[in-house]
C-alpha cells in the first residue's frame, strides 16, 4: 500500500505526543514530511522542545521539526488552564539530547513542501489551527496540493456527565480548547473548499484512561509509565467538568481515523458532511470558539461518535509497546 504523505502540526501537550507516537509506530502507512509546532497547551518554545525530546527518545531524530506561530491570527493569545501539567507533559523529563528545530519557519516549510510535492499531502492538526490557516489563506495556488486537512477540535454536544448540564467545551462551557485559542483559523480552513475533517471532543469524551487501562499500559515499562504521566495531570479537570473516570485522550483520534481510512480498523462512525463555523469573539471568552452548525454551508466532515473503544486501547497499547 502506498504511504500517506503527511505534515503533523500540534501544540505538543501530552496527548499530542501520544498521537505522534501512534503515527510513528506505523511507518508503513505514514510518510512524515515534517512536524510543525504551534502555541496552545504551552508556548511554542516549550512545544518545540517537547516534540524534539520525544523524537530523540523514539530514535526519530531524522524527522525535521519547524517552529510555528505563538499567537492566534487576530488578538492576543488566550489563557489556558495548564491542563497537562508542568511543561505540558505532566512533568515528564526526557533524557538529554541534541535534537533541535530547523531554522526555517513552520509556515515556510509547509508552503515549500506543498509546492515541491508531486502528490497531495494530508495536513494533520492537533492544536490551534493557526499555522494551517495562514498557509491556506495566503497560498490559494497550493490548495490542490492538499489532499485533506484533518484536525482535532470543536465540541458540539455535552459529554457523559457535564457540569453544568449544558457544558460542551473542555476550556469554557461553550468551546473546546483548540478552537477557543484561535477561533478565526477553523473558519478560514472550512471556507477554503479543501476537504476538512473535524474530530470533535465529543468522540474523545466517550472513553477515558481508567485505572485498569493505566495499569495495562504500565506493564509496558518505563515508557508506558511516562505516557500515563503525560495525561494524568488533566484527570481532575475531566472528572470535574465531565464526570469521567480518568483523563480523556484527545489528539490520537486524528491518527486513528487516518488508520481507519486505510482499512486498519473501525474506531468511529463514518464522518457526516455538515456546515459549521466557529464564533469569532476573542473578547468574549464565554462564546469564543463555540461551534455553530449550519446546514446551508455543508463545508466540513464531522465525527462525534466512538464505536470501538477496545480497539482504540489495543492500537494505542501496541504502538507504545513497539518503542519500549
Amino acid at each position: 500500500m502506498k504511504r500517506i504523505p503527511v505534515i503533523y502540526d500540534g501544540d505538543m501537550g501530552g496527548d499530542d505526543l501520544w498521537a505522534i507516537t501512534l503515527m510513528l509506530a506505523h511507518p508503513d502507512i505514514f510518510d512524515v514530511k515534517g512536524i510543525t509546532t504551534v502555541f496552545g497547551n504551552v508556548d511554542v518554545t516549550q512545544a518545540t522542545k517537547n516534540v524534539c525530546d520525544l523524537l530523540a527518545y523514539l530514535g526519530h531524530e531524522d524527522i525535521p521539526v519547524y517552529v510555528g506561530e505563538d499567537r492566534p491570527i487576530q488578538g492576543a493569545r488566550m489563557f489556558g488552564d495548564d491542563a497537562y501539567g508542568e511543561g505540558g507533559v505532566g512533568g515528564v523529563f526526557f533524557p538529554e539530547n541534541n535534537k533541535k528545530a530547523e531554522s526555517q519557519s513552520a509556515i515556510k516549510f509547509i508552503t515549500q513542501t506543498l509546492k515541491n510535492s508531486n502528490e497531495p499531502i494530508t495536513l494533520i492538526g492537533t492544536g490551534p489551527m493557526t499555522n494551517l490557516a495562514l498557509v491556506i489563506k495566503d497560498h490559494p495556488e497550493l490548495h490542490s496540493k492538499i489532499k485533506q486537512v484533518i484536525v482535532m477540535g470543536g465540541a458540539i454536544k455535552p459529554g457523559p456527565h457535564p457540569n453544568p448540564p449544558h457544558r460542551v467545551g473542555n476550556i469554557t462551557e461553550a468551546a473546546e480548547f483548540n478552537f477557543f485559542q484561535d477561533s478565526f483559523a477553523p473558519n478560514i480552513v472550512a471556507q477554503s473548499g479543501i476537504k476538512l475533517t473535524v474530530m470533535t471532543a465529543d468522540a474523545n469524551q466517550q472513553y477515558a484512561l481508567t485505572d485498569t487501562i493505566k495499569e495495562r499500559f504500565r506493564t509496558i515499562g518505563s515508557f508506558g509509565e511516562m505516557m500515563i504521566q503525560m495525561t494524568s495531570a488533566v484527570e481532575h479537570l475531566d472528572r470535574e467538568k465531565f464526570g469521567m473516570d480518568g483523563p480523556a485522550l484527545h489528539d490520537p483520534c486524528v491518527i486513528l481515523y487516518l488508520l481507519q481510512q486505510t482499512g486498519h480498523e473501525t474506531y468511529y462512525t463514518p464522518a457526516r458532511k455538515q456546515g459549521f463555523h466557529t464564533i469569532e469573539e476573542p473578547e468574549d471568552w464565554e462564546k469564543n470558539g463555540a461551534v455553530i452548525l449550519n446546514d446551508e454551508l455543508m463545508n466540513t466532515w464531522i465525527i462525534t461518535e466512538t464505536i470501538n473503544i477496545p480497539a482504540i486501547i489495543d492500537t494505542l497499547y501496541t504502538a507504545i509497546k513497539s518503542f519500549a
